[in-house]
């Protein structure tokens, strides 16, 4: 039940950089640049994705084991 800044710094690059490419992939291919309704759409899914692995990793012991005490 504890977060430290690493935590932090691996949430934002990990879930941030899946969240971005995946949806630029996506558009991409439909053959055309990103609107800028598209790019909130992205920021959007960004931040869902930091705060899901942030919430994961609250809840996870050392040992990756969800809900269970040290």
């Amino acid at each position: 039940m504890k977060l430290n800044g690493q935590d932090f710094i691996k949430g934002i690059i990990i879930a941030g950089l899946v969240a971005v490419l995946g949806s630029l992939q996506t558009i991409l291919e439909a053959g055309h640049l990103p609107t800028g309704a598209e790019w909130l759409t992205i920021g959007k899914m960004a931040g869902a994705a930091i705060i899901s692995y942030l919430l994961k990793n609250l809840f996870t012991n050392s040992q990756g084991q969800i809900a269970k005490p040290e």
